[in-house]
């Protein structure tokens, strides 16, 4: 297996163990957002233009952000004391799983391989 596969079985591995669904799902409203999305769905024109739709949706974007305040990525990884790209990257199994969310940030695979890296200025004392 490849180095980066690793990096993902391993990441994904710890974002199952360490978050729930629910634990990121419920502090970015997730639920709020869905109720809204399926209204919108529901009065959408059944033939309407790419650019309409996306105008739409963005228009539901701006309604659900104006009148919920879904926690932040970083909001979440304090609040579960996790490192903040593990939930990126739960955020990303979500999506996978086919949650639609509002959004996705960008996730590294390798972030976890990192974290165990020593920091330059600490050296290793001598025998």
């Amino acid at each position: 297996m490849s180095t980066a596969k690793s990096e993902t079985s391993a990441n994904t591995f710890a974002a199952e163990l360490l978050l729930s669904d629910e634990m990121v799902l419920e502090p970015i409203h997730y639920h709020v957002f869905k109720e809204m999305q399926n209204r919108w769905k529901k009065h959408l024109p059944a033939h309407c233009s790419a650019e309409y739709r996306m105008l739409a949706y963005n228009e539901l974007l701006q309604e659900f952000y104006l009148h919920t305040e879904p926690a932040t990525v970083d909001n979440i990884a304090r609040a579960c004391d996790v490192d903040v790209n593990l939930v990126d990257f739960k955020l990303r199994i979500l999506a996978e799983k086919g949650y639609d969310l509002p959004k996705l940030p960008e996730v590294r695979s390798d972030f976890f391989q990192d974290s165990l890296k020593q920091p330059a200025n600490k050296k290793s004392r001598g025998k």
